[in-house]
């Protein structure tokens, strides 16, 4: 990154995820003192602009749909255990299911790498358990896609035998049969902030931080669990 803006002229950076969560990397372009806005990202101590939304209340939400449904066996199929994302959306589920006095067994949180290949893996691990989940949360479409493939190899209908959500609200989720429930980023929003921030040369406000609250959109692939 250094050495592009070098040679590159740019006059500056918005950075997303995963480098955004990076705390080596937002040290070393403070050190530059060139002009950057973050988007998402933890540690909010850097004197860097931030932008960010609530992935945490979203999955929350998104939990408490599920609970309401009926549903008490859920399961979370995560990015890489350490991935910002995957924490806070991990930290939402378990808040839901704590004030609900519930608890999320460790044999169902699973960890992948926000693939397809490792939505469908982790999905069949959890759809071949003795006490399979009713309902799957995946913390993006791509792996709730792949989730989607273990329960047709299995004969799994979705939503009647197993609810299934995912994360982003990409093409991919109006894109599966039946369509997938998912959380909307506001992408738009929060990208049109930053260049205003960085147009605006707003830039050196330390530590300011934005923060956008997520919708969470509910379309066929959730519903109350089977009575088996």
């Amino acid at each position: 990154i250094k050495r592009f803006m070098r040679r590159s002229g740019c006059d500056g950076l918005i950075i997303t995820p995963p480098l955004s969560e990076s705390a080596t990397l937002m040290a070393q372009l403070v050190d530059q003192a060139w002009p950057v806005v973050r988007i998402s990202g933890d540690n909010a101590d850097f004197p860097i602009p931030q932008i960010r939304y609530n992935d945490r209340t979203a999955a929350l939400t998104l939990t408490n749909n599920l609970l309401q449904l009926g549903h008490t066996r859920l399961a979370f199929i995560g990015g890489p255990h350490d991935a910002g994302p995957t924490r806070r959306r991990l930290s939402g589920i378990t808040d839901a299911l704590t004030l609900k006095g519930l608890d999320l067994p460790e044999d169902y949180i699973r960890y992948g790498d926000f693939t397809f290949a490792s939505g469908a893996h982790l999905g069949a691990e959890l759809l071949a358990a003795t006490h399979a989940p009713s309902a799957i949360i995946c913390a993006n479409d791509e792996m709730a896609a792949g989730v989607y493939h273990s329960a047709a190899a299995r004969g799994i209908s979705i939503p009647r035998d197993l609810s299934v959500t995912g994360f982003d609200d990409s093409p991919v989720a109006t894109h599966l049969w039946p369509s997938l429930t998912s959380v909307r980023q506001p992408v738009k929003e929060m990208t049109s902030l930053a260049v205003e921030l960085l147009i605006g040369e707003q830039v050196h406000h330390a530590g300011r931080v934005q923060q956008f609250e997520a919708l969470v959109v509910e379309r066929e692939s959730t519903a109350p669990p089977s009575a088996s």
